[in-house]
């Protein structure tokens, strides 16, 4: 059962701009840390600064400066023309952010932005894990990073550094980052995580701040589990649409499984006979396709 309490910051979700609810978040986050005199954010790539922007309303709302990073040059007159009317405040950078000459420690350096300034939104469909991991010289209260929402919770893993966009970070191992870099986990949307600094946790009064625990709202949504029957065939579980391939498809149990149907029976069921056909087709016509060497 979810603690209401671990997950009380999903009832003040809403959009302005942000995609799964994160301004509303945000700004009850924002309210249970201590008031600061001089906010400020950063987030990239920061598009035209409208679409699923996490920063947008800090910046027309809120009164906060700004590092928009974006490196698509189309975008740029877009963000520019966006934030015109706040151009004293907000610092566009066209760049692609990497981990030399454009590191993100070396972009802030180019502003007058401090060091623990206020929040950091990362999302670039890939290398957020990475570019978090390589900030060193600034330390934002709170963190907003894009996570991979179809792996589930227990499992730790990261796309090769330099890999591009195929795999991203699972919850788990960003929440082990988070931890290393002294944040604490305090909230989950659909793809994104919510961190803090951990000297500010306590006030926030979560119980259980395990991935398990604050993404288990989503779970049924967008975890695909699969197990097996006694007959050799496998059931899928969860979430069966495919995500992300410009297809609308949504995936059947016979789409994943290995064992044929004529073959798919309770091997102590059956004469010794039909099992020794089996076990043949399998080793000798599967083989290849189950990658067997």
């Amino acid at each position: 059962m979810v603690n209401k309490n671990s997950t009380y910051l999903l009832d003040f979700k809403k959009n302005k701009t942000s995609q799964f609810g994160e301004d509303g978040i945000i700004e009850k986050i924002l309210e249970i840390l201590p008031k600061e005199e001089d906010p400020w954010c950063v987030e990239f790539g920061a598009w035209d600064g409208l679409f699923c922007s996490n920063t947008n309303s800090l910046i027309t709302d809120k009164g906060f400066q700004a590092v928009l990073i974006e490196g698509d040059q189309k975008k740029i007159p877009d963000l520019k023309k966006t934030y015109e009317k706040f151009s004293d405040r907000v610092h566009i950078l066209h760049k692609w952010v990497d981990f030399d000459r454009n590191s993100i420690d070396t972009l802030l350096n180019q502003t007058d932005i401090p060091s623990n300034f206020t929040l950091i939104s990362l999302d670039i469909d890939g290398e957020d894990y990475h570019i978090w991991h390589s900030i060193i010289e600034y330390k934002p209260k709170i963190v907003v990073i894009e996570f991979n929402l179809t792996i589930p919770m227990n499992i730790d893993v990261v796309q090769k550094r330099g890999s591009g966009n195929a795999l991203g970070a699972s919850a788990l191992a960003l929440q082990k980052l988070g931890k290393d870099k002294g944040y604490e986990l305090v909230s989950m949307t659909d793809n994104n995580m919510i961190f803090v600094d951990e000297h500010y946790f306590p006030l926030f009064e979560i119980k259980d701040n395990s991935c398990s625990t604050l993404f288990a709202p989503f779970e049924q949504t967008y975890i695909t589990q699969i197990y097996q029957r006694y007959d050799g065939g496998w059931v899928l579980h969860g979430n069966k649409h495919l995500f992300w391939y410009g297809v609308n498809l949504d995936l059947r149990d016979e789409d994943v499984q290995i064992v044929p149907k004529f073959i798919r029976f309770f091997f102590a069921s059956k004469p010794r006979y039909m099992r020794a056909l089996a076990k043949a087709y399998m080793l000798i016509f599967r083989r290849k396709n189950l990658g067997k060497h």
